[in-house]
């Protein structure tokens, strides 16, 4: 199994932030607000993550210029 590759899609956080909030669902005390804030941290490390894909499409963007042309 390829964990590098795991740690390095949003999507995977995103998914196991999800799926923690299921499980939070299920308590009503103190656990479930724990539960919550690692889903919300799950979620800031899917942007964390994200942000070189996103850095490298805005860059190609700015190179087209506003024609679409280089």
């Amino acid at each position: 199994m390829d964990h590098y590759r795991y740690a390095r899609d949003p999507q995977h956080w995103l998914a196991r932030a999800e799926e923690l909030r299921t499980i939070a669902d299920t308590f009503h005390d103190e656990t479930k607000l724990v539960m919550l804030r690692i889903a919300a941290d799950y979620e800031r490390l899917a942007s964390f993550v994200d942000m070189p894909r996103a850095y490298n499409k805005l860059l190609g963007r700015l190179a087209m210029g506003p024609e679409g042309d280089i």
